[in-house]
């Protein structure tokens, strides 16, 4: 569930800069920081696999949870609605 999120996340960045960079970036940021740190400081407080992974889906979810439910993912651009439209 939460990769799903976080392409909610990646989704706005791209709208919101109109480049592949800051997703990039943010993808790249996710990997290091909440994976590998977080992975590897949790790993060894003998929580277990599910609990880890669950705790560091929060921030994911949460900020994804934030742009979906204000309405900030823009949806398709007009034109794509309109050639759909047609068939």
């Amino acid at each position: 569930m939460s990769f799903v999120f976080q392409e909610v996340i990646l989704a706005w960045l791209w709208s919101r800069s109109g480049s592949v960079w800051a997703p990039s970036l943010a993808h790249a940021g996710n990997n290091m920081v909440l994976s590998l740190l977080t992975g590897q400081l949790l790993s060894h407080s003998g929580l277990g696999v599910t609990a880890t992974t669950l705790i560091m889906s929060v921030p994911i979810i949460a900020v994804g949870g934030w742009i979906l439910l204000t309405g900030r993912l823009p949806g398709p651009p007009i034109h794509q609605v309109r050639a759909h439209s047609h068939r």
